[in-house]
């Protein structure tokens, strides 16, 4: 197995096809492509906003008292959810936008 094959079955970005012969990449296969970056870009945020909500919480919780620790870690989770909001209302947006664009409501990127 190649370290292209290993990391096209790791990270589905390109698809299969292409990675087995490039000459046939079409289109289509752009268009599979920027699909398959959006929907791993979509589950970045995910472990950033866990590691931020731990981090404020961890401060809140070592804060002992003092109320400048405390609302530095209550606006690192407020920033976390903040973020969170934006990006998959972002997403939800887009989704619509693309569905009402190509008449597909309701299906996947």
């Amino acid at each position: 197995m190649t370290a292209q094959n290993f990391l096209a079955s790791i990270f589905p970005l390109v698809p299969q096809r292409c990675v087995a012969d490039p000459t046939v990449c079409g289109w289509s296969d752009f268009n599979g492509f920027i699909a398959n970056l959006f929907n791993i870009l979509l589950w970045l945020p995910i472990p950033i906003v866990t590691l931020v909500s731990m981090y404020g919480g961890f401060l809140m919780i070592t804060s002992g008292g003092d109320e400048g620790q405390f609302k530095k870690g209550k606006n690192a989770i407020f920033a976390a959810i903040i973020g969170a909001t934006i990006v998959y209302g972002a997403e939800i947006i887009f989704s619509l936008v693309k569905g009402g664009l190509l008449g597909t409501l309701g299906s996947s990127i």
